[in-house]
């Protein structure tokens, strides 16, 4: 009788540290992300200079894989690269953002 207590206290405790270590977030977020993040952050400032490009972001592809996000404020590429530093760039043509609310009222304007 002893030797089943021992046993199935050890199970279960064997049990809950398989849950606990498989239900873990990967260490340091996603695959991929800071890779992403990194090169949108190497390549922001030329990305916004480049005529038609309203902003930079980093997202998922349609593949499901991290990428920079291009925003545009016409459709097309504007020739832009299809990788930056072994990261995808995603093109989306989104027109201008605009401030509306409260950030417009304070003068807040982009």
């Amino acid at each position: 009788m002893r030797k089943s207590v021992i046993f199935i206290v050890l199970a279960v405790i064997l049990a809950l540290m398989a849950t606990t270590v498989l239900a873990a977030p990967p260490p340091g977020g996603p695959p991929g992300l800071e890779r992403a993040i990194t090169a949108q952050e190497k390549h922001n400032p030329n990305l916004l200079s480049t005529d038609g490009v309203v902003a930079t972001a980093v997202g998922v592809a349609k593949d499901g894989k991290f990428a920079i996000k291009v925003f545009t404020d016409r459709p097309g590429r504007l020739s832009l690269p299809a990788y930056l530093d072994d990261v995808q760039v995603d093109v989306e043509m989104t027109g201008k953002f605009r401030l509306t609310g409260a950030a417009c009222r304070k003068g807040k304007g982009l």
